[in-house]
């Protein structure tokens, strides 16, 4: 290698590595006075994946995994009907989001803390709800041990690859840079991509499954969220129009379906 190819090289590493940092740098949402009511009206579970989690009402046990640069206190709309309707609502921060601590944030990690917390949390889950990033961290911690009845997953990526593609995509990495973006997300991370295909493991997820999407969700794809829901056995799929990619979380269709889809695989439990 020529020293001007070296050079050349050592310039787009550094600028990726620049790139790289900003993506694992979530930014916080700005706490608000709702959010501050909400999380003291919760009760705050001392767990050992060091992140902060926070239970609401009694019951069968509903773990909420929040997307990136969001944070527990975003499913409030939803967390109120689960109550209603019998089951424990808890809400888990990522590394670096809401009350967890810490300056960046790795799905990787993410999965494994939701895994422990499952186990910590009695070990099988009425039911795991995640949005975008965190639909992925579901669909990570399943393939490691995660245990639930049910799943729901609003607008869920088909791969992390993609998901972090699209990312990358979105804030001015070209194609030209993308490959070596993509090889060093991998090296901090610590996993390959291709491990991680979730088309490919729905198939191997043997719990019932709820997949909502937006038909105007830019973000992901509907082909590609119908495609989870087409290999994953005994998954329904639930389409909404008019809420986008960020704001089914909070959409009243997505949450009444959500609540409904839950209460059925419960009852359908207790009778068979």
């Amino acid at each position: 290698m020529s020293q001007d190819s070296f050079s050349l090289d050592t310039i787009q590493i550094r600028i990726q590595s620049k790139a790289v940092e900003r993506f694992l740098t979530p930014t916080a949402p700005i706490t608000t006075p709702k959010d501050l009511a909400f999380l003291n009206s919760g009760t705050r579970l001392n767990l050992s994946c060091g992140l902060a989690v926070r239970a609401w009402g009694s019951g069968p046990k509903v773990l909420m995994v929040h997307g990136w640069n969001s944070r527990g206190t975003h499913w409030r709309k939803m967390i109120q009907p689960l109550i209603e309707s019998g089951f424990q609502a808890i809400t888990i921060d990522a590394p670096a989001h809401g009350e967890s601590e810490g300056r960046q944030s790795d799905i990787m990690n993410f999965a494994r803390a939701l895994t422990i917390a499952g186990q910590e949390l009695g070990g099988h889950l009425a039911a795991v709800i995640g949005h975008s990033s965190g639909a992925a961290a579901v669909m990570i911690a399943l393939q490691s041990g995660l245990e639930a009845d049910a799943v729901v997953l609003l607008a869920p990526p088909a791969s992390l690859e993609l998901m972090v593609s699209r990312w990358a995509k979105l804030r001015g990495v070209t194609d030209a840079d993308l490959k070596l973006f993509m090889l060093l997300i991998e090296r901090r991370i610590e996993a390959s991509f291709r491990d991680y295909h979730f088309v490919e493991s729905a198939h191997n997820f043997p719990m019932p499954a709820l997949i909502v999407h937006d038909l105007q969700d830019t973000f992901f794809p509907i082909s590609d969220v119908l495609a989870i829901a087409e290999a994953w056995h005994g998954s329904t799929f639930f389409q909404t129009n008019g809420y986008e990619h960020l704001s089914l979380m909070f959409a009243e269709e997505a949450i009444t379906k959500s609540v409904e889809y839950l209460k059925s695989i419960r009852t359908s439990g207790e009778t068979s």
